[in-house]
């Protein structure tokens, strides 16, 4: 077990973006530590946190079909008099791509739609919208902009861009990056994280939106999100694809 602790704080010492990540969820926390979010809020802003996780699984995707391993390798099995086909191979894979992303977005999006309505539903906090997906997201971050939310959704916004650019691009993390992996990576983390969540703000609502059961919860988050974190980003690019099989 020790081993386990040492090696979790081991490898956190040497994820710059895990520690951003700490870093912004660290503003919530201290919102909840003083009183001023309910449980509303917290699980209101978590929620945002998955479109921002969406929007930036588009990108890698998008990152992913265009310069990513199948097509460096090509680039070095092609011979001279094959460049016309390998061109074409090019834009065929990065069509593929966009299409594959555009499809994510939209089955991402419903599922985030259906999960924001469930959130707005049942824990309430004033916030009431109609219409289809696109009205309700729109609603949803204008909602959020406008008050105490703004912030914090920006910060989370600005971490997860961190380590898009860090990890994905800078990292290398593209070259071994698997567009049908990508497809499904993020509903992984979302389910583990929410059902944690809205179980723990059914009971802070349960003790009238009590700090110290929000505090925990946000906290459990942090822990829960590091490790999912650390688990996904744990190899380098180059490690990775040393390690992924040759086409």
């Amino acid at each position: 077990m020790t081993g386990g602790k040492e090696g979790f704080w081991n490898a956190l010492k040497n994820a710059p973006s895990a520690l951003v990540l700490i870093a912004a969820n660290a503003l919530p926390l201290w919102q909840v530590v003083v009183g001023e979010w309910t449980a509303f809020d917290v699980v209101f802003l978590f929620w945002l946190e998955n479109i921002i996780i969406g929007a930036f699984n588009v990108a890698k995707m998008l990152v992913a079909g265009a310069i990513g391993m199948s097509e460096a390798r090509q680039i070095q099995e092609t011979p001279a008099s094959a460049v016309l086909q390998w061109r074409t191979l090019r834009l065929l894979r990065l069509a593929g791509a966009v299409f594959m992303a555009a499809f994510f977005a939209f089955h991402y999006g419903m599922f985030c739609f259906v999960h924001g309505i469930f959130v707005a539903g049942l824990l309430g906090g004033g916030f009431k919208a109609s219409g289809g997906p696109e009205r309700f997201l729109f609603a949803a971050v204008k909602h959020a902009f406008a008050g105490d939310l703004c912030v914090p959704a920006l910060v989370l916004l600005l971490s997860h861009g961190f380590s898009f650019a860090y990890n994905f691009v800078l990292g290398g993390e593209y070259k071994s990056a698997e567009l049908s992996r990508l497809m499904g990576a993020p509903y992984g983390r979302v389910v583990v994280l929410h059902l944690a969540i809205l179980l723990g703000a059914f009971a802070a609502m349960a003790l009238g939106s009590n700090a110290a059961v929000l505090a925990v919860l946000v906290i459990l988050k942090i822990v829960l999100d590091a490790r999912l974190h650390l688990k996904e980003h744990g190899k380098s690019g180059k490690e990775k694809l040393a390690q992924a099989p040759v086409q």
